[in-house]
Order: C-alpha cells, then sequence, then structure tokens
C-alpha cells in the first residue's frame, strides 16, 4: 500500500525532471471483486497464476527510526 503523499511527491519530481512515465494498477487487482463468487479452488488458482499472493514478497518497506535517530536528525 501506497501513501497518497508518496504517490504524489514522485508524480511532482518526474514531471520536475522532464521524466515521463504511467501507474498502473496489477491485473489481479481488476478482478477481485469477481473472484469473490468463484469456488474456492477456483481463487486459489488464479491467485497463483496472477501471482496476487507473491505481489509483496521483495517489499522491504521504509525504516522506522527509533528515538535516538530522531533526535539525531
Amino acid at each position: 500500500m501506497l501513501e497518497p503523499v508518496d504517490v504524489a511527491k514522485e508524480i511532482i519530481a518526474a514531471i520536475d525532471g522532464g521524466l515521463g512515465g504511467h501507474i498502473s494498477m496489477p491485473v489481479y487487482s481488476r478482478w477481485i471483486g469477481v473472484m469473490e463468487v468463484l469456488p474456492a479452488s477456483v481463487q486459489k488458482f488464479l491467485r497463483w497464476a496472477s501471482g496476487a499472493d507473491r505481489a509483496m514478497a521483495g517489499f522491504k518497506g521504509r525504516k522506522v527510526l527509533d528515538q535516538e535517530e530522531k533526535e539525531a536528525l
């Protein structure tokens, strides 16, 4: 999940830098509502085939600063 402020900052940085690009949702995100009405075995296969269950596998996240690090800044 991305914070809207972070997305806006990246968009502004790209515009200021004269860069182009596009934002798109993963394919599986468009079908989540439809998948809910399918049998569990079909849902499991579709999640596997689309990679939905592995989408965040490499995500590292932000480092949370402890109080000492915040004071040092």
